[in-house]
């Protein structure tokens, strides 16, 4: 199984930081004890030898688990808009990364 990970992480000043992860791909076939001895037995899905519940069970925890939080986040992302009148009005490429910028730089 390979996995490719992206993390990114948003730092002071907006600053953005990314992290790559590659996970070992490992081909463990139908014997699975070597793959419980990466993975514990303990959270692998009944479906893959393990003790967890089946997969269409977490798939069903996890989807109500969301749902009952999506509305929330739904609801507090009503307060956050964007004013567009405020927005500058640009007109060419140029214009929207120099003019804000070098407006009130004052040189001695």
């Amino acid at each position: 199984m390979l996995k490719l990970f992206t993390c990114s992480a948003l730092g002071s000043g907006g600053c953005v930081l990314y992290l790559w992860y590659l996970v070992v791909l490992t081909i463990h076939g139908n014997n699975l004890t070597n793959l419980f001895k990466i993975v514990p037995q303990e959270i692998l899905p009944d479906d893959y030898g393990g003790q967890a519940d089946s997969v269409q069970t977490l798939h069903d925890q996890h989807r109500k688990l969301v749902e009952g939080k999506y509305e929330k986040w739904i609801e507090e992302e009503e307060f956050y808009v964007i004013d567009e009148r405020k927005r500058s009005k640009a007109t060419t490429k140029k214009e929207c990364f120099v003019s804000n910028t070098f407006r009130s730089l004052q040189i001695d």
